[in-house]
């Protein structure tokens, strides 16, 4: 089954709608059945593996189909709000691809920021990667903006929601939610890189230097999404 070939894309664009569009009308036994069917094929098991990784913004990265630009992301966020002692906060960030998320366990907690003349003082970094699949990429230090928090959203299992490329936020799971799955539908990419944002003086997160899975992770971690959607 081929997910993507849903969105029906117009020429060289996808628009964030017909992507959403598509997360909305998957059923669920039809993707539990992709998943199953995945499991059970070591030719694409493999695959997924080796497109897979866990990101260094708080969540494991699966990387299910890609074609012609576009991506099919399941994305599995750890139970627990996050330990700023041990590690920085999730990283105000953006996106060099609009994206559309299906909500499919548990719950996330967004915040989305503007550009402000009176908010905290914030460090820039542009986050640059070569071309390879996977992280890590490098946060290269580009000056200072001042953020302000727009909005702060809760997104329950069953919501989808669109994010475009010139929004800034950050995200992480529900605490008593548990842990948390996301359907994410990634566009076509811009040219120029995403930026970070972070306070001034505070680290950021950064990629991990091993994050690739093996396919027993990435296994493992798709029959508890299984269970959980049966």
């Amino acid at each position: 089954m081929n997910i993507i070939s849903h969105v029906n894309p117009i020429g060289d664009s996808v628009r964030l709608e017909r992507m959403a569009e598509a997360l909305k009308s998957l059923q669920r036994r039809e993707f539990v059945g992709h998943l199953q069917g995945i499991v059970s094929n070591a030719a694409m098991l493999e695959a997924v593996a080796s497109r897979s990784s866990i990101h260094a913004n708080g969540f494991t990265k699966l990387v299910l189909e890609r074609h012609s630009g576009i991506a099919l992301r399941l994305h599995i966020w750890e139970s627990g709000e996050p330990d700023t002692e041990l590690l920085p906060a999730e990283n105000v960030h953006d996106h060099v691809w609009p994206f559309a998320s299906r909500v499919l366990i548990g719950g996330l907690y967004e915040e989305r920021f503007d550009f402000s003349r009176t908010g905290p003082l914030m460090d820039h970094y542009e986050y640059v990667r070569g071309r390879a699949t996977l992280p890590p990429g490098n946060l290269v230090l580009n000056g200072q903006a001042r953020l302000d928090m727009a909005a702060d959203l809760s997104h329950s299992a069953g919501n989808v929601y669109e994010v475009d490329n010139t929004v800034l936020h950050r995200a992480h799971n529900i605490g008593d939610a548990g842990w948390a799955a996301t359907l994410v539908m990634t566009g076509k990419p811009r040219v120029t890189p995403a930026s970070v944002y972070a306070p001034v003086g505070v680290n950021v997160r950064e990629d991990l230097r091993e994050a690739q899975l093996s396919t027993e992770s990435v296994s493992g971690l798709l029959e508890m999404v299984i269970e959980a959607l049966k």
